[in-house]
């Protein structure tokens, strides 16, 4: 799929700002093994470029560039009527080269690199009416920005009623990194057992 600022009408009421978009994905999926050992895969690519203009002076600051990787994928084995093995893998991580806020000047723009990998392992396993099932989860996130600029922030201070643009108002780089990893670890086990229409769990 694709989309450009050509396909969509003007804006009459704001400043132009060029933009485009691009989605492509692709799916795979199938037996290894007849009624053992099956596999599905995914991946897509989204891509979207934005012109950026300023709030109050509708000046052209920068193109922003956000691409994001989005993996899938799952294996299945089932070496018995009564054993069950899954691997699971998913993945998007995500780059913003800035923001597209229009009140955001080039001084205090900032980059941001999100998302991340996550397994999953699950077994389960039927004795009768017994039911164990044992799954590990694994996940390595973040949402972090970083300055674009590589300087000490520097604020200047106005007093009410001096005449002052937003570029005025943001001397100075954004002056900091702020680095928000969401790193996960989880196991998990559940033993169900039926006996005469009645399930315990544990």
């Amino acid at each position: 799929f694709f989309q450009n600022s050509n396909l969509v009408a003007e804006n009459k009421h704001a400043a132009d700002e060029e933009f485009s978009t691009k989605d492509s994905a692709f799916t795979l999926g199938g037996p290894i093994w007849k009624d053992r050992l099956w596999f599905f895969g995914s991946y897509r690519y989204l891509n979207r470029k934005d012109d950026v203009v300023s709030l109050d002076t509708d000046q052209f600051l920068r193109s922003v560039d956000r691409t994001d990787h989005q993996t899938f994928f799952k294996g299945t084995w089932t070496p018995t009527t009564g054993d069950l093995l899954a691997l699971t893998y998913m993945g998007d991580p995500t780059e913003i080269s800035g923001s597209r806020a229009r009140d955001i000047n080039n001084e205090r723009d900032r980059s941001t690199e999100q998302g991340g990998p996550r397994y999953q392992a699950l077994y389960t396993k039927v004795w009768g009416p017994a039911l164990l099932e044992v799954a590990y989860n694994k996940h390595n996130g973040e949402v972090s920005t970083f300055s674009a600029i590589r300087e000490p922030r520097n604020t200047a201070i106005f007093r009410a009623g001096d005449p002052r643009t937003s570029f005025d108002e943001q001397l100075g780089g954004f002056g900091v990194d702020q680095i928000n990893e969401r790193d996960t670890n989880a196991v998990r086990a559940s033993l169900q057992y039926s006996w005469r229409n009645h399930i315990f769990k544990g």
